[in-house]
């Protein structure tokens, strides 16, 4: 799967027959611009399911000469309440509908009712401190999947590399243990302002990070997706710093 690109088949997203799912509880973990290859734009919200055990997707996509803003989709109402807050909260969801690909369904018979900022206590069984453990949640007995998710914690950052011949970011990631994890993002449209985000978290003191684990030339990287700060969840290729946002980038200066 290519860094920037989310890897879901979006016409796959309209097809899915959905099955309704008894109440649960959706730990949102931020939402993701993206483009398609097949030419779709859209945006994508991840959720942490307890009771499933697993993560859980809510994607809205059309083709990119129909698509909205992204801020005009991310402001939209979802089960009841808006699409940015049910990607940044804790909320219970009633008469959930869920496909095969663990995608939710937007049906009117879904309702939220959002019980608050995100528990973070609650996410802790999916937070990964030792980055060799990695493999195991993108590796399964039937091969790799095509990606997988997992909220990083107690890193360093490295040195930001800009390949200006991929046109592309590198920024290792160090754990605890001294192994690393490479953070791409290839430089397009749609990922200027996760480039320039990741600029201005990278000077910062390390948070919990959600990344998108994928292989790229047998290599294992991750496609960096959302900061969990104690106090607020910060969508990187969607949200505007309090520095004031996405300013123009000398990305091979770093």
């Amino acid at each position: 799967v290519e860094a920037g690109h989310t890897g879901i088949d979006t016409i796959g997203v309209f097809r899915d027959e959905y099955f309704m799912i008894p109440d649960v509880t959706l730990h949102g973990l931020g939402a993701e611009a993206w483009e398609s290859v097949g030419g779709y734009r859209g945006i994508t919200a991840y959720f942490y399911c307890a009771e499933l055990n697993k993560f859980v997707y809510y994607t809205s996509a059309m083709p990119v000469e129909r698509a909205p803003d992204i801020a005009v989709t991310y402001n939209s109402e979802l089960w009841g309440v808006s699409f940015a807050t049910a990607s940044k909260s804790s909320l219970m969801l009633h008469n959930g509908k869920l496909s095969q690909q663990n995608q939710l369904s937007a049906s009117s018979e879904s309702q939220a009712v959002a019980a608050g900022a995100l528990d973070f206590k609650a996410v802790s069984a999916i937070e990964v401190a030792d980055f060799s453990t990695l493999p195991d949640i993108l590796w399964t007995p039937q091969g790799a999947k095509q990606n997988a998710e997992a909220v990083l914690t107690d890193y360093s950052y490295g040195k930001a590399v800009f390949d200006e011949v991929k046109q592309e970011l590198n920024l290792p990631l160090t754990d605890m243990s001294g192994n690393t994890l490479i953070l791409t993002a290839k430089y397009k449209d749609f990922t200027k302002k996760l480039i320039d985000n990741i600029k201005h978290y990278a000077l910062r003191e390390p948070c919990k990070m959600l990344v998108k684990l994928y292989l790229e030339e047998g290599r294992m990287k991750a496609y960096p997706i959302s900061i969990l700060e104690q106090d607020n969840i910060f969508c990187l290729s969607i949200d505007e710093t309090a520095a004031g946002g996405s300013a123009s980038s000398r990305y091979y200066n770093w």
